[in-house]
């Protein structure tokens, strides 16, 4: 396999789309990503040889059983790909800078605070509905992460205590469990 798949989409990572690492793309959302067909990431994934996938177990069953990757992953596979190293941690952090620079410093772990992030940003779609200003993440960020959030599937278990991959999960339980101070 091509090690070099996935350089140009790195050349210029302002192309990437601005939502959580922590959300899910369907395959293919995934595909258009990467600039290759549903069926190219399907050889991939039959040769173990593509981005990992979010075990369908974690899923609610959908028609067709769909299958879905992380964003933070995919983006970490694509960047060791092309030599370069991008951790979980270090995307949820550039994510909040770029979106809601008051979660970086706030007191918590990174599961709490990615679940308060996903919480806010279901009131902020609520209130932008009704026609009002929205809290915490800008109206034009909202809008721009909606077409993602609304093709999210279901989860059967609680996706926040299995979000944070295990290196980061190890720092975390260390943290303090203090409530966030936004």
């Amino acid at each position: 396999m091509n090690k070099h798949i996935g350089a140009s989409l790195f050349k210029d990572t302002s192309t990437w789309p601005v939502i959580p690492p922590w959300w899910l793309l369907s395959s293919p959302q995934a595909a258009a990503l990467l600039n290759v067909t549903s069926a190219t990431l399907q050889v991939w994934r039959v040769k173990d040889l593509g981005p990992p996938i979010v075990p369908p177990m974690y899923l609610k069953a959908t028609q067709g059983d769909p299958v879905f990757y992380q964003y933070g992953a995919l983006r970490t596979w694509v960047a060791q790909r092309v030599g370069l190293h991008l951790d979980f941690e270090e995307q949820v952090r550039d994510f909040f800078q770029a979106v809601a620079p008051s979660l970086i410093f706030g007191h918590g772990t990174l599961s709490a605070k990615i679940q308060f992030f996903d919480q806010q940003f279901g009131k902020n779609r609520k209130r932008i509905q009704r026609g009002d200003d929205p809290l915490l993440i800008s109206k034009e960020c909202t809008l721009n992460m909606d077409a993602f959030f609304s093709r999210q599937p279901k989860w059967l278990v609680d996706k926040y205590e299995n979000l944070v991959p295990e290196e980061t999960a190890d720092q975390q339980s260390s943290a303090s469990n203090n409530a966030l101070a936004v």
